[in-house]
Formats: structure tokens, sequence, C-alpha cells
């Protein structure tokens, strides 16, 4: 067994089997990283079919080791219209109720479950690349926060493909209305909910679009 305790793999030629024996000869896995091409080898090239990655599962041996884990499918780097290419090669993520002591998580939009289930343990989330509305997702984590099941959750960070998604999708408009009642399904609870762009570094004020009550 391999005293490894942290993998950070992105965009590497890595095969799903190879990746399955890496992570089981790991004894007490704590960090996973897996960034990687959506379908595409080159995002500019002819397409390409990548193994199917099912992250969770082949994570479940780490389940009461792992405390931090990123998965996602395309980079902050790639130019913001690459982001409208189909990021899901695998099936939507499982459950992560059984991993006892996660406390991070990074996870892509497209591979979550219109009602994802977290670690009770998890202190802070964050969801990227979302391209469509997020309300009843929202809706969903809300409802479980104040139902006692993610004691810990002080952070949600949800960060949008590009200031125009957000425009289209009519969650930042006027006055940042609909952006604050969805920071209000957080109220009495210890979670800070934020909105970010990924696109947005060159914009003035940085990326959080969170306006004051």
């Amino acid at each position: 067994m391999l005293a490894l305790m942290e993998i950070d793999l992105r965009h590497c030629q890595l095969d799903y089997d190879s990746l399955k024996l890496l992570i089981q000869t790991c004894k007490k896995l704590r960090h996973f990283i897996f960034v990687n091409w959506s379908s595409f080898d080159d995002p500019l090239g002819p397409r390409s079919q990548i193994p199917l990655f099912h992250g969770a599962d082949l994570l479940r041996p780490h389940q009461d080791t792992l405390e931090y884990l990123r998965i996602e499918f395309l980079e902050d780097r790639m130019l913001a219209w690459i982001g409208s290419f189909p990021k899901l090669p695998g099936e939507k993520m499982p459950s992560l109720r059984d991993f006892t002591v996660m406390v991070d998580l990074t996870v892509q939009f497209s591979l979550l479950t219109p009602h994802p289930e977290f670690s009770s343990s998890l202190k802070r989330l964050t969801i990227t690349d979302c391209n469509t509305s997020i309300l009843d997702m929202t809706y969903c984590i809300a409802t479980d926060c104040k139902n006692g099941r993610y004691p810990e959750l002080q952070a949600i960070n949800v960060v949008f493909v590009n200031r125009l998604s957000l425009i289209d999708l009519r969650i930042y408009q006027a006055r940042g209305k609909p952006f604050r009642s969805l920071r209000n399904l957080f109220k009495r609870t210890k979670v800070h909910y934020r909105i970010r762009c990924r696109s947005n570094r060159r914009m003035r004020g940085g990326d959080d679009l969170e306006e004051e009550d």
C-alpha cells in the first residue's frame, strides 16, 4: 500500500483502470483533485471520448479519511465559450453522506443531481461552471441546512461561466433582487452564500456579486 495522502490530477492522460488502481493502492487518501477535459482531448481539435469517471465510487474506500475533493471537467483558465461544450462524460455524482470527514468540496454543476447529498462534516462547498438556473438546487440545499443535515457548513460559492449567463438566467438583475432571494434562503443558518463569475477577473470590483440589503 502507498503512503500517499494527496492526489492532484489535471489534464493528464490516465485511463480509468489506471486511476482506479492508483486510488486502491493508497492507504489513507485525504486530498483528491481530478480536473480534465470534457469529451475533448483538445477542446479546439477533433472530438474524442475519454473514459467514464465515477469519482465518488472510486474514492469510497477512503470515505473515512478524505477531507478535500475537487472534480471538474475544463478549468478556469479556459475561454468562457468553451464552457458551452458538454461537461458530463460520466454519471451524476452519487451521495457523499458516507464521507464522514470531508470538509471541502469543489464540484462542477453538471455533475450534481437536482438534490445533491453531501457529507454532514462539510464546511465549504464550491459549485463551478453553472450555466442554468440553480434556484431549485439551492432551495434543496438550504432546506437540508435548516433541517440540521449540514451542521458544519459555513460557505457556499456558486461560480457561473460568465456574467452574461447570470443576466440571461435572470439571477443577477437590477438591484440584485434575484440574487438576494437565493441568499435569503439561508437566513437563520450560518451559511454565507455567494455567487461569482469565473470570467470576470478583469472587471472592477472583483468577482463577488453580493449586494447589501
